[in-house]
């Protein structure tokens, strides 16, 4: 699957025009929060952890104001499953459980510029499973359940932002 990926964006790079041959390359870093969705289990509900990553990003531009963006990185995600019942009086009546996972992550985008500071931009990425664990709150252990997910995942991306030079580089918010 990844050759047939790298293939892909080698034969698409290679169609690009040198007339708008301008590169960028940055990193990025972010914060995410994120659950499971869905049906919870019965007498448990979903709620939602911190995510980290970071990314390595390359853009070349196609067209005037276009740029096609790759973004190979890392991110961690997961969610917590809260058993029982929280209002009730006695506190021990509830138990969570963190499931954390981690992705290698390629995203592919295409990035637009409006004017000179916004951007919108779409795409899709292939993320690999590199660990998903589970933990208990009341025992000081993880048990590994990477074998419990798809190993890849497939998402659509959708992106705004904002870019602000701050002298020589730029700083986006997206």
């Amino acid at each position: 699957m990844l050759r047939y990926f790298t293939t892909i964006l080698l034969i698409l790079l290679s169609f690009t025009s040198n007339s708008f041959s301008q590169f960028n390359v940055g990193i990025s870093g972010e914060i995410s929060s994120s659950k499971f969705g869905g049906v919870a289990p019965d007498n448990a509900n979903y709620t939602s952890i911190a995510g980290f990553g970071g990314s390595l990003i390359g853009e070349i531009r196609l067209v005037k104001d276009v740029y096609l963006s790759l973004q190979p990185g890392f991110q961690t995600q997961g969610s917590n499953i809260k058993f029982g019942n929280e209002n009730s009086i006695i506190n021990d009546t509830t138990v969570t459980f963190k499931i954390s996972q981690s992705y290698f992550n390629i995203p592919l985008n295409l990035k637009i510029i409006a004017g000179t500071h916004f951007y919108a931009g779409a795409g899709f990425a292939i993320g690999f499973l590199s660990s998903a664990e589970i933990s208990n709150e009341y025992v000081d252990s993880t048990i590994d359940i990477k074998n419990k997910f798809k190993s890849t995942d497939v998402t659509a991306n959708f992106n705004v932002g904002y870019q602000m030079s701050i002298g020589k580089p730029n700083l986006f918010l997206s």
